[in-house]
Order: C-alpha cells, then structure tokens, then sequence
C-alpha cells in the first residue's frame, strides 16, 4: 500500500472581525480536501502550525485575556494570556465561523480508514496544548457517530517524524525565533512534559504569552479592525521595521501606530530588561518619539474634544489629575496615559484629521536591533541544514516563515509556506500607503495553496494545487 505524507501550513482559520481566512480561501481549502478524499492512496496529513490562530480569534479585547506570572527566581515575571476555558471559548467560535473547514477534515477521514491527521501546534496555536481544547476538536470532526480519536494525533513535541516517512523531519520552527519561541530562561517550554503553561500570581494555568503574542494582543489586533493586512505583509522583520517607521515619522502613519509603538516597546524593554533604545534603533533626525507625536495630535483637538477624551480616559481607569497636555508632558505621568491608550485604542478614533499616511520611511530610517531583526528563512534553512546532519534525516520540513522553499541551498529544506494572502516585500514591490492594508485592497494580497508532497517513489516537493492560485492576485 502507498502512503503519502502531504505536509500543509499556516491555515490561520479564525474568528470574528480580525479573521484571515476569508470565503475564497475557505472555498479553495475545501476544494483541495476534496481531492484528498479522491486519493487512490491513503494519506498521512501533517498540519505544521498555525493551523488555527487562537490569537486573533474572538473573543480578543477582553483584559482578562492577559495575566502574568508570580515572581521568578529573578524577580521578574512571565507574561501569560489564554485561560483553558478561554481557549476553548475561542474554539467555538472558530468552529462556528466555518463549519466547512471541519467538515472537510470529517471527510477526509471517512474517505479512507488509513488516513491520518496529525497537528502539530504553532506560536497561534498553542492552545491545543490543553486537554479540554484538542477534545473538542476532536468531538466536533466527529460527524454520523464517527469516531476518529485512533486516527487523530496532536503531536505535543517540537518534532513530528512521519511513520510514511521516518527520514522526514517536521517542526513548525517558531523555537528558533526569538520573538515567537516559548522559553523560560533558556529552557524549552514545547513538550509534553514541559508545555507552555504557567500559573499566574492568582494560580490559575495559562499559556506563555511570546513577545510575537504579546505584539498582536497590543499592537497589531487593534489596528487590525481598520487595517486588516496589517499582518500581511512578508517577511515579517521587514515589515516590523517599516511599521515602527511608519509610527515615528511625521506623516508616515496613523496615529494609533505611535500608540501601539509605545505599548511594544514599554513591554519588551521591560521583558528583555533593556530600555527601548537597545530595541529600537533611530537614525533619521525626523524621527520624533510616539509621545511627541500623541501631544501634536491632542494638541489640535478643540478644547472640548480634549476634555472629553480625558474624562473618557479617566472614566476607562485611566488616572489624570491634570491636563492630557500636561499629563504627555510630564515623564512621571505620560506613560500612563500612553498606555490608557494603547489599551483603549478605540478612543484615537476622534482624531479625524489622523490620515493613512505612508507606510514606512527610506532605508535605514528605523531598525530593530538583530535579534528582532533577522531573515527568517535563511535562519530556518541553516538550521535544517544542521538537522539532517545531527539527527539522520534527509530533509526538513518547517513553517512559520510563510515564504515557500523548495529544497533549499542543499536540496534538504522544504517550506510549504502560508494559505493566508500575503504581499512579500521587495525592492520592486515596497507598498507606500497604509490604505494598501485595507480591506478594500485584497486583490493586491494575492495567496497560494502549497503542500509538500512525500511518497516513496518520488523526491520530496512542494507542489501548487493549480486551481488554488487566487485569481485576483
């Protein structure tokens, strides 16, 4: 009997208004399932991360989503968000949203009784590390009486190696990026044995939060709403430094990017224990801090405007004992109306003179320091480079990156990239306008649905479903 190991990646299957998986997408994953279940050959399907984004699924504004741990040997604490309850509340929500996605996985596993699914979680699914979370996925494929637990696996080690293929090695590879690895200290929090989990000072168990979580949950999700391919745009450190430059620049952005700046930048300065200008690096004299560009906005309000902002701020919790001018104005008391902001980012919505700007500024504008700073793919080939030859396999099969590689330098590393619409920065293609992130410019977010293939008579590839290629791209 011919096996096929078919390894895809990157669903992000969400939820709710910050959703990315949109119907053509979901139309598109449904027609490839259908040719699955058409497979003279039984099929072992491995979903490499990402499969389902738990981070940006509703519910996502609540506070309580966020905790952090008791203190550590060192004094510091963990940030952690997902309850188990809570990611199962996301779940449902998931699952509610589309159906076919599920019903499409129930077919494939009643088509044959040898094929497999295996789901290797990723940094936006950890959530499957919690018992109550993998059950009701597996309850919810249950379609007719069925029963697929024999045939369903989640595989809760940082490695998969398929039992169609021993010599294949697959992992999500987020555990080598430094903003979307779970570690404490320079333990590895990705197994069985270690999860991702913690309890917080009130003892309750919650997901680690990574830097990269911590980035969507304070940043990026509120500017998702409005800005929905905010998170789009590949690869990723690439468009971080342009985002950042966006925030700092006069003109270069909206205004709730400088908020959302500052929220990033307070939160890794105090998580890696280094002030903001370790992390950030300025060298254009235009540049002006998130502060400064806050206070020219307010100060353009009309005094009624301003005044009510302030009692809408101090009404959300916000503790202002003066002016909004005087409160920036003052180091003791601007973070914390920075930070009001940035958690209530909806109240930036008054000011309507904040335009889409440009998104980014000339070359060296902005950096981030290295190790926020790398090339993703070149850091993931590498690394499967060093696998092969420690861990006897013939070749590596990682996602994350969303960037698709075939074979790689040595022909060992193989990437089926994202199903998501994605805009890969280059030098021809360097998007200028934040209204190029909204809805209204999907056709410029063009996405393809990419598998590596494995069979024994054959060298492993990544192949391209020709119907799946967006026709508006």
């Amino acid at each position: 009997m011919t096996v096929e190991a078919i390894i895809i990646s990157d669903i992000h299957v969400g939820a709710g208004e910050l959703d990315d998986f949109d119907s053509e997408l979901e139309d598109q994953f449904v027609k490839f399932f259908d040719r699955r279940c058409a497979s003279a050959d039984a099929i072992e399907l491995v979903i490499n991360g990402d499969f389902l984004d738990f981070v940006q699924a509703e519910p996502w504004r609540d506070k309580n989503l966020r905790a952090d741990s008791s203190a550590m040997d060192d004094g510091g604490r963990i940030p952690l968000c997902f309850t188990e309850s809570q990611s199962v509340q996301k779940l449902n929500r998931i699952l509610a949203a589309h159906p076919r996605v599920f019903d499409s996985l129930s077919a494939f596993l009643e088509a044959r009784l040898d094929n497999r699914l295996i789901i290797n979680p990723g940094n936006h699914d950890a959530d499957f590390f919690w018992p109550k979370v993998r059950r009701t996925l597996v309850d919810a494929l249950a379609k007719d009486g069925s029963r697929f637990d024999e045939r369903i696996e989640f595989n809760l080690s940082q490695v998969y190696r398929p039992r169609s293929a021993p010599f294949v090695w697959i992992e999500h590879g987020h555990q080598y990026d430094t903003c979307n690895s779970f570690f404490i200290g320079r333990e590895p929090r990705w197994d069985v044995e270690a999860p991702p989990i913690l309890d917080d000072a009130a003892g309750v168990p919650r997901l680690i939060e990574c830097v990269g979580t911590r980035f969507l949950n304070l940043c990026l999700n509120y500017l998702d709403k409005d800005y929905p391919f905010v998170d789009n745009v590949k690869p990723f450190s690439r468009f971080v430094n342009l985002f950042l430059a966006s925030a700092v620049v006069p003109n270069y952005g909206p205004v709730r990017a400088a908020v959302a700046v500052f929220h990033i930048l307070a939160f890794l300065s105090k998580t890696l224990k280094r002030v903001p200008s370790d992390i950030l690096g300025v060298d254009d004299p235009r540049a002006e801090s998130p502060r400064e560009i806050l206070l020219a906005f307010i100060e353009r309000l009309s005094p009624t405007k301003r005044n009510a902002l302030r009692l809408e701020l101090i009404e959300r919790g916000c503790p202002l004992s003066s002016s909004l001018e005087l409160a920036l104005a003052s180091d003791r008391t601007a973070g914390a109306v920075m930070d009001g902001l940035a958690r209530n980012i909806d109240l930036l919505d008054v000011f309507e003179a904040d335009r889409d700007g440009t998104l980014g500024a000339s070359s060296g504008t902005l950096h981030l320091t290295r190790a926020f700073n790398l090339d993703e793919t070149k850091a993931l080939e590498k690394k499967a480079d060093a696998i092969c030859v420690a861990h006897e396999a013939d070749c590596v099969v990682m996602g994350h990156t969303h960037e698709v590689v075939n074979g790689g330098t040595a022909a060992r590393y193989f990437n089926p990239g994202s199903w998501t619409r994605n805009l890969e920065f280059t030098r021809e293609r360097n998007p200028r306008s934040w209204t190029l992130l909204k809805r209204e410019s999907q056709a410029a977010f063009p996405f393809e649905l990419n598998y590596v293939s494995i069979r024994p008579d054959r060298n492993p590839s990544v192949l391209l479903e020709t119907h799946a290629r967006s026709r508006n791209g």
